[in-house]
Formats: structure tokens, C-alpha cells, sequence
């Protein structure tokens, strides 16, 4: 069933997302592949105030963060600002990384955003993180995640939804959803889950 997320899932949904785009193959040491997840996970939770979740025999297996520019964040800018703090912090204290190693994944995660922002500036709706386990995959349940995200911000007033999306992986199942592509940018942090040379993009869905 489809239901609403509780921070209960967390955990649930951090392992989904570190399976799913493998983290521990991309980043090592393993301090760092936990708090490659955390960010990851975490972050878009508190940016999100749509949140649904996929249970299965009491198993979550799948969900859906997205943020609705006609409502307001369920976490004000104190909880951002401390989530942001616990995730620089967490960084920090990896072991067996250097300090040079740690500021070059911040430079990476500046030049992630600036080449973004040249596409479309953050603000919009937006689904922020979406994974759903591989055997439950081609059975709906994607699709009508998305889609009741696309009909929360459609009934709020919101004109379009915007989707950040590596090319290689996942653009098909969007242009399935009905979203179209704005523009490619490249960004360093596809590189590192998708390899050299691979794009990301930003794709819009119209809700006019």
C-alpha cells in the first residue's frame, strides 16, 4: 500500500536509497559512504512536504519526496539549518578521508549547484528523491507515486514540476510520467554515481 511517511521509515529509507544507487561501491571509506547517505536521505527530507512511502508486509519498499511550492515545509529553516550542521559535521569527523579529500566533495556539491542554477534556479516543485525497490519495479507503484505528487501540486495551484534526473538512468521512466527535458548539465556528483562523462538533467512536467 501506498501510505504517508513517519519518521519511523527513516532508516528503511536511507538503506533503500544506499542499495539503490549502491553508495558503497561509489564512496569509500565506509564514514564517508554513511554520510553520503545521510545527506542524501536526510536532506530530502527536510526540504520535502509531500512524503509517501511504498509498505509491503510491513516493509517499506519503495517512496517519494517531493516539495510543493504552494505549501509551506513541514521543518522551518532552524531544522534545515541544523540538518545542514549534523551532515558538515558527520563529514568532518570521517575517519581514514583526508581534510583536502572532505573540501573537495564541498567544492563539488558548489559546482553541482552553480551548474545547475544556470539551468533553473531551486524554488520550484520538485520531486527531490524517489527510489522504489527493484522487484516491486513495472508493477505501477512508481508511476502512481509520482503521479499523486503531481496531483497534490496541481490541486494547490502549482503550474509545473521540475525533476533533477541522470540521464543514463532515469529519464525514460519520466518521459514516461509525462515530463520533458529542459536542459543537460554536468555535475560532479553524477559523475561519481554514474561515472565520467555521465549528464544530468533537469525535466519539467506541465500541469496547466
Amino acid at each position: 500500500m501506498i501510505r504517508d511517511y513517519d519518521d519511523r521509515d527513516y532508516p528503511a529509507c536511507e538503506d533503500l536509497v544506499g542499495r539503490t544507487w549502491r553508495f558503497a561501491e561509489h564512496f569509500h571509506p565506509s564514514g564517508f559512504c554513511a554520510v553520503a547517505e545521510y545527506w542524501y536521505t536526510r536532506g530530502s527530507v527536510v526540504a520535502s512536504n509531500f512524503k509517501r512511502v511504498v509498505e509491503s508486509n510491513g516493509q517499506v519498499v519503495g517512496f517519494l519526496f517531493g516539495y510543493n511550492n504552494r505549501r509551506p515545509l513541514d521543518s522551518g529553516p532552524a531544522r534545515q539549518l541544523v540538518t545542514g550542521f549534523a551532515i558538515l559535521t558527520r563529514l568532518l569527523l570521517v575517519r581514514g578521508m583526508s581534510l583536502g579529500a572532505k573540501f573537495a566533495l564541498l567544492g563539488m556539491i558548489n559546482r553541482h549547484e552553480v551548474n545547475r542554477s544556470e539551468v533553473e534556479k531551486r524554488g520550484a516543485s520538485e520531486i527531490n528523491l524517489f527510489a522504489l525497490e527493484q522487484d516491486f519495479q513495472r508493477q505501477g507503484l512508481g508511476r502512481r507515486l509520482v503521479m499523486q505528487f503531481l496531483d497534490d501540486c496541481k490541486g494547490h495551484g502549482a503550474k509545473r514540476v521540475i525533476v533533477e534526473v541522470n540521464i543514463s538512468q532515469a529519464s525514460g521512466f519520466y518521459e514516461k510520467c509525462g515530463f520533458v527535458k529542459i536542459s543537460e548539465f554536468i555535475s560532479p556528483l553524477h559523475e561519481i554515481a554514474a561515472g565520467r562523462g555521465s549528464l544530468a538533467a533537469l525535466y519539467e512536467r506541465n500541469l496547466a
